[in-house]
């Protein structure tokens, strides 16, 4: 998964992490930066299901919630507001 946003010095990003959590609704992840709630999002996820073919969604959304990890990174919560499978 490719998280692009602006981090919580003002600075645009773009970067490689682990997709945690999908639903309809949101997305769960972390990264080395973190943001602010509230701050805006795009998103790009590739996941193989379970006839062994890939999904691809690019999504926008809008991080609700932060929570910091023991090892410097953060875990971030994000509602969807716009998606689609390419």
């Amino acid at each position: 998964m490719t998280v692009e946003g602006v981090d919580s010095s003002g600075e645009p990003f773009e970067e490689k992490t682990v997709l945690m959590n999908l639903s309809a609704g949101g997305i769960y992840f972390c990264l080395a930066k973190t943001m602010r709630p509230g701050t805006k999002i795009k998103a790009f996820i590739e996941a193989a299901n379970a006839k062994g073919s890939s999904v691809r969604l690019a999504a926008r959304g809008v991080v609700l919630r932060i929570e910091p990890w023991l090892d410097g990174t953060t875990g971030f919560a994000a509602r969807l507001t716009r998606y689609r499978s390419f």
